[in-house]
């Protein structure tokens, strides 16, 4: 397990970006798989939770709703999905809020 008392915030930031910089590499590869496909397909992305790096002192997730930040209550969410003509759209979740409220 990692002490995060012995990291500095920069090192934490850090350890996000690059776990981001990896997700982003995974979801493209997933795309390019996806485009291979001769049937249409419908790729969707999304996480359980966000993160705070630093945020009023918090560190991570798992605060209580109640007082946790908006980024930890902000989920990523993509959706890509075909139109007419070959191409592919992609949604995020603010997206889904306009749609659905």
């Amino acid at each position: 397990s990692v002490d995060l008392q012995k990291c500095t915030n920069e090192e934490l930031v850090n350890a996000y970006d690059n776990t981001v910089l990896y997700t982003d590499h995974f979801l493209y590869r997933i795309i390019e798989i996806l485009k291979t496909f001769r049937q249409p397909t419908v790729m969707l992305y999304v996480s359980d939770h966000g993160e705070s790096l630093g945020e009023y002192g918090l560190y991570l997730h798992g605060a209580p709703y109640s007082i946790a930040p908006d980024v930890q209550k902000k989920i990523p969410f993509i959706i890509r999905r075909p139109i007419p003509g070959g191409a592919c759209e992609y949604w995020n979740l603010k997206d889904l809020e306009v749609i659905l409220f």
